[in-house]
């Protein structure tokens, strides 16, 4: 019986081997998770930070365990067989990661384990231009982040919150936006997660209720502790992020970027810039080989 026959996509019928994907719980409920990565000279940048973040997802969704090897494998085969030449430091992709459930239980009750499903790894490749981590402009995000702690920390398929500020902030003439959530407590960016410089301190949300954990914040604190300087997980209210000298937000892809205006306030970017620069340094001190 193929149950495809059911079925159509953009008005039309789909093949059989078709099943696997469009019954996949990722589509259906957003039932995985995802992580997405800079590759340089076909090297992985920060790998031990995605990889962990990978593992404390699969485990708090109850997924089997992940395969380092086997994914560091399919890793490898894409981007052997994506035609790039790698000059140096200056050939980049983007790799994004994508794993979710898979097929199988009823509605939205998972499949157990030991009823022959197991999960889909999808992983794509693409790349990027010459990305400058140039001074930006930021706002405040309408779009506020619910509170949810179970899903805390967990880059998650359900994303519309983000989405949602991403196209908010398309009206706007900002670079980037603070997102916050219901209670009026920073949380990130729509993209990035976000840091802030006060009095010679670094502070940093707290991600318990919402927001996601980044891959990126071990590395800024490996350069902090080389300045001597500590890095503080607390509390941010916009009292906060108005009072600092300066502010800075980061992702894997595009590291620290320094907020050069935030609102219509200038905002210094000395300190910010340097911490940059010990990054993209340290970042590419420990890169890792597939």
């Amino acid at each position: 019986d193929n149950k495809l026959s059911n079925m159509l996509f953009n008005g039309q019928q789909l093949a059989k081997n078709a099943e696997q994907l469009v019954f996949d719980r990722g589509l259906h409920y957003g039932d995985g998770f995802f992580s997405t990565l800079l590759v340089i000279n076909s090297k992985l940048a920060n790998w031990q930070a995605h990889w962990t973040r990978l593992k404390e997802s699969a485990a708090a969704f109850d997924f089997e365990p992940l395969d380092e090897m086997l994914l560091k494998a399919n890793l490898k085969q894409l981007i052997a067989n994506f035609k790039v030449d790698f000059k140096a430091d200056s050939t980049r992709l983007m790799v994004k990661i994508i794993i979710s459930r898979g097929k199988g239980g009823k509605g939205y009750q998972p499949p157990k384990h030991g009823e022959g499903f197991s999960p889909n790894l999808y992983c794509f490749v693409r790349e990027l231009n010459n990305q400058q981590n140039n001074f930006i402009k930021a706002g405040i995000s309408e779009i506020e982040w619910g509170i949810q702690p179970l899903l805390a920390g967990i880059k998650h398929l359900n994303r519309l919150e983000n989405v949602l500020a991403q196209q908010a902030m398309e009206e706007s003439l900002f670079d980037e936006c603070i997102m916050f959530d219901i209670n009026k407590r920073a949380i990130s960016g729509t993209q990035s997660s976000l840091y802030i410089v006060h009095n010679g301190v670094v502070k940093t949300p707290i991600i318990d209720t919402a927001g996601i954990k980044s891959t990126s914040v071990n590395l800024i604190e490996s350069c902090l502790q080389d300045r001597n300087i500590p890095l503080l997980k607390s509390t941010l209210l916009l009292a906060d992020i108005e009072q600092a000298e300066e502010i800075f937000f980061c992702n894997a892809i595009r590291g620290i970027m320094p907020v050069k205006i935030f609102n219509a306030s200038n905002k210094k970017i000395g300190f910010s810039s340097q911490l940059a620069q010990d990054f993209n340094q340290k970042q590419l001190s420990q890169l890792e080989t597939l």
